[in-house]
């Protein structure tokens, strides 16, 4: 029998095999196509008659609803195989894996054919010479040193290879320095050696104008650089290299640490060798401040306070009356010897309130300690949760917080102890 609600077909069939039989119930979303009570009706008229007369499914189906591309693709995942009695899904997969295995030894000589230069002339300008390639930008074409020098006559985070007894080596040639129009007048500038980490992890020595008119890592973010340090750095990271260990901690929780040891296979073990490490640990510089100083700059330029801070829910902004949740969660504890404060939050007066009117509020308010709690609107989570002793040593023992009805964070503060 085939039912159609809204967009969304479901449709009970029985496969016959041999002696044997089963019924299957299948569902599927028709993405905008929509039947009349007509349709329907056809469609169930032909579904009831599937059984007594030798129509095919597909045809029955065709019929009712014809052109109806939902329908075929549906029919495809569920038809089963006329010689083998399988479903079309798993013949599709075992067709898939017999494809990937007639291709796969192809695409592997075809990539190792690249590693060696077809001809001895440059593609560019057919002139016999030493090939370098660009591993970056274009890994398939080789060309001579000229040609090279003309496509990154610009600034760039690219590395060289160069043929050279029979394989591609590492190769470092003179790159263009980086310098800013804005300084290029100026009296007071002057040049310095910067190493810079590039969106793979690796590492670069690049001769950066500076001016000393303005500090270095100010000069540095005109790059796109983000400092290692405040003062006279020496290190700097791709915005792009941070702004992915950002995304990844946020969604995915992956730790500084192990982005780190993770960026050694954003290149081939060959081309690690290339990479003069001036920097043996660069987990090291990201801890000292510098990332998280950098969440915090990411944060103001996609929220300007100005324009759009990110506390606004877009669905219910003009949206009367206004519905909120409120809990609490009380595995966010801080314990009283986890150290002090050092600077004030930096997302203070977005979500988080006040604490001191917050502790305020809680000192002078009245609580009837002699209620019983036995109903469930009197039940007491901190209490439960954890003893009194264990609570003393604890400076804050949950957060609590409210959303709207669409999931969006409204309002947040700190539980110095259980729910009252």
């Amino acid at each position: 029998m085939v039912v159609i609600r809204k967009r969304k077909a479901f449709l009970s069939a029985r496969f016959h095999s041999g002696k044997s039989s089963k019924k299957v119930v299948f569902s599927k979303h028709f993405r905008g196509v929509k039947a009349d009570e007509g349709e329907v009706s056809d469609l169930q008229h032909h579904a009831k008659s599937f059984g007594e007369t030798s129509t095919s499914l597909s045809s029955v189906l065709s019929v009712a609803m014809p052109g109806s591309s939902a329908i075929e693709e549906m029919m495809n995942e569920i038809q089963p195989d006329a010689e083998t009695g399988k479903r079309t899904y798993l013949s599709l997969k075992e067709q898939r894996l017999h494809d990937w295995s007639t291709i796969r030894d192809d695409m592997y000589e075809a990539f190792i054919s690249t590693e060696a230069p077809s001809t001895v002339s440059c593609h560019e300008c057919n002139k016999e010479a030493q090939l370098f390639k660009c591993i970056d930008c274009t890994p398939w074409e080789m060309v001579c040193e000229d040609c090279l020098y003309r496509r990154h006559q610009y600034p760039h985070l690219h590395m060289f290879e160069a043929w050279r007894n029979e394989a591609f080596v590492g190769a470092v040639l003179k790159t263009p320095s980086w310098i800013l129009s804005s300084h290029s007048d100026c009296d007071s500038n002057y040049f310095k050696s910067i190493v810079i980490i590039d969106v793979k992890g690796r590492q670069h020595k690049r001769n950066i104008q500076f001016c000393k008119c303005e500090p270095e890592a100010v000069t540095l973010v005109k790059y796109r650089l983000w400092p290692s340090t405040t003062k006279f750095p020496k290190l700097a990271f791709d915005m792009e290299l941070l702004k992915w260990l950002y995304g990844l901690l946020i969604e995915c929780h992956v730790s500084c640490k192990g982005f780190c040891e993770a960026l050694k296979f954003r290149s081939s073990k060959y081309q690690r060798n290339y990479v003069n490490f001036q920097v043996l640990d660069i987990y090291k510089s990201l801890m000292t401040e510098t990332f998280a100083e950098f969440r915090n700059f990411f944060q103001r330029t996609e929220f300007p306070d100005k324009l759009d801070n990110g506390t606004e829910c877009p669905a219910c902004f003009s949206t009367l009356p206004k519905i909120y949740s409120f809990d609490a969660d009380f595995q966010l504890v801080r314990k009283a010897s986890s150290g002090k404060q050092w600077a004030e939050p930096k997302h203070s007066n977005k979500f988080f309130l006040d604490q001191a009117s917050v502790d305020a509020f809680m000192g002078n308010y009245y609580e009837d300690r002699g209620k019983p709690d036995v109903e469930c609107n009197d039940f007491q989570a901190g209490n439960h949760l954890r003893s009194k002793n264990k609570n003393k040593k604890l400076a804050e023992t949950a957060v609590f917080g409210s959303t709207c009805r669409h999931e969006f964070p409204k309002y947040f503060f700190s539980l110095k102890h259980g729910e009252r």
